[in-house]
């Protein structure tokens, strides 16, 4: 079974700063970690690999400092690492970056199954599993939160829903998104450190995709970000007075009015 898992490099922080020319989240000199969310989907590949054997590649797009989280995904199991990094990436959006991403799995070869994390920390829009899918012509499953089973032809997953939880069968090859806490993280071994230390991770540019600019960065992003801000919460509370039957009306009125 040979897995790729995406990976991204999120902001150990929530101070992003926006450049108001550009409209691109600037992370400066932020120090950055691997998207949470990203650690349980390679866990995920790692029990994978544990029980039928098979290779874990990873994939990230990014600056070159992301080589150093990649090294750390290594350390965690991992067998091979690439990075997609080019100023030509700068500023893409989901749709451009599920592009880029997928043009890098390509090259990456022989697949039978992609896992994400559902969400990023700094994004939580949850289209890049869905888009790299759409952009293979592949299947794909959201909000994965347990692997039923696996053959060499098909994989089954529950995922939850308002209701209750679905039941979800694909074929191979296939991109999953997993949840929170669909699984435990492994710890950092020393074997992995080792093996981590003497990985070259490789990097990859845009003449090497072979991608097209215009569809990547700015150029290939139909969105942008306005604006980034951290919510402020405000929370409001009042007494109301008279009897029980007294208190029932006004609230009765309250909600009429707000329906209006």
């Amino acid at each position: 079974m040979d897995i790729i898992v995406c990976i991204k490099q999120v902001p150990n922080s929530n101070q992003v700063k926006l450049n108001s020319v550009t409209n691109v989240i600037e992370r400066g000199d932020m120090k950055g970690i691997i998207n949470p969310n990203d650690l349980f989907a390679l866990e995920e590949a790692m029990k994978i690999k544990d029980c039928f054997g098979g290779t874990v590649k990873v994939i990230s797009m990014g600056v070159p400092s992301t080589a150093f989280l990649l090294k750390k995904a290594v350390s965690l199991g991992a067998d091979e690492a690439v990075l997609l990094s080019d100023p030509a990436f700068k500023g893409s959006d989901t749709l451009a970056t599920s592009y880029i991403l997928s043009a890098g799995i390509k090259k990456m070869g022989k697949f039978d199954l992609i896992i994400c994390g559902q969400h990023t920390a700094d994004g939580g829009t949850g289209h890049v599993g869905p888009g790299i899918g759409i952009t293979l012509n592949i299947p794909y499953i959201v909000n994965v939160n347990h692997i039923e089973n696996i053959s060499n032809y098909t994989i089954q997953c529950r995922r939850d829903n308002d209701t209750g939880y679905d039941i979800i069968k694909a074929h191979l090859p296939c991109v999953i998104s997993v949840a929170k806490n669909i699984n435990q993280p492994r710890f950092v071994s020393l074997n992995g450190i080792k093996k981590a230390r003497r990985t070259q991770i490789k990097v990859w540019n845009s003449e090497e995709l072979g991608v097209n600019k215009n569809l990547c960065g700015l150029a290939g992003s139909p969105t942008r970000v306005k604006e980034t801000y951290t919510p402020c919460f405000l929370q409001t509370c009042e007494f109301l007075e008279g009897s029980p039957k007294e208190q029932a009306k006004e609230i009765i009125n309250r909600i009429i009015k707000l329906k209006c």
